[in-house]
């Protein structure tokens, strides 16, 4: 308001200035002059800046009470859950004979089972595995996400030579598999890391011989950030 009255002083003013400059000399080239833009133009600032208030053009109001309502997530392309999608995103595309998807709080977890995916007391990837494990990269590439790979065995002793014990083999399961998710495009190493648990985190109990499989298995644990 301040800013608009300095305006209109100023139109008065100049206004004033108009109205009550003298004839111009003589030596000066007679113009035509054009009728007044404005007439009857009151003599005293006061009343000028009454009679332009009159004819003020009037200006809606911004409504500032208006509440702002900010962007909700699944809006824009913008996931609800992006734990969620995920999951289904990879249940989706994997096999469910040989790998099963899950969720754990704020991660998804691929299960890989021994059978299907390893040759019986090797850390060898089937070549079926090698292609599921390249699907998963695919999904998770460019993902902001920490991955741990976790290799887990049963209690049996090893029958083998290529390996000490369990944990060993678990161990050299988990590293086979971050390194096939480590040639996926947009994958990060060193948000990448491998563990073996060996039998001490068992699924199930292991006096069961399907129990005991379900207990060699590799799991990879992906959580987004």
């Amino acid at each position: 308001m301040m800013l608009a009255d300095m305006g209109l002083l100023l139109m008065a003013f100049f206004a004033l200035m108009v109205a009550q400059s003298g004839p111009q000399s003589d030596t000066q080239a007679s113009l035509p002059v054009e009728k007044p833009l404005i007439r009857d133009v009151p003599k005293d600032a006061v009343s000028l800046l009454a009679s332009l208030r009159e004819q003020r053009i009037a200006f809606e109001p911004l409504d500032l009470t208006m509440p702002f309502d900010p962007p909700v997530r699944g809006q824009n392309g913008m996931g609800a859950d992006p734990v969620e999608d995920l999951r289904r995103s990879l249940a989706e595309s994997l096999s469910s004979r040989v790998m099963f998807v899950e969720r754990s709080g704020d991660s998804v977890v691929v299960s890989l089972g021994s059978i299907g995916n390893f040759a019986a007391g090797s850390a060898d990837l089937d070549a079926s595995a090698v292609r599921s494990i390249e699907t998963i990269a695919a999904l998770i590439g460019g993902l902001q996400s920490e991955i741990a790979v976790e290799g887990h065995a049963d209690a049996a002793p090893m029958s083998g030579q290529r390996y000490k014990d369990t944990w060993e083999l678990a161990g050299a399961r988990a590293v086979a598999v971050l390194r096939e998710l480590k040639r996926g495009p947009g994958t990060s190493a060193s948000s990448m890391r491998a563990v073996s648990f060996g039998d001490a985190r068992a699924a199930l109990g292991s006096d069961d011989p399907q129990q005991r499989e379900r207990n060699r298995r590799v799991e990879i644990r992906i959580r987004p950030i």
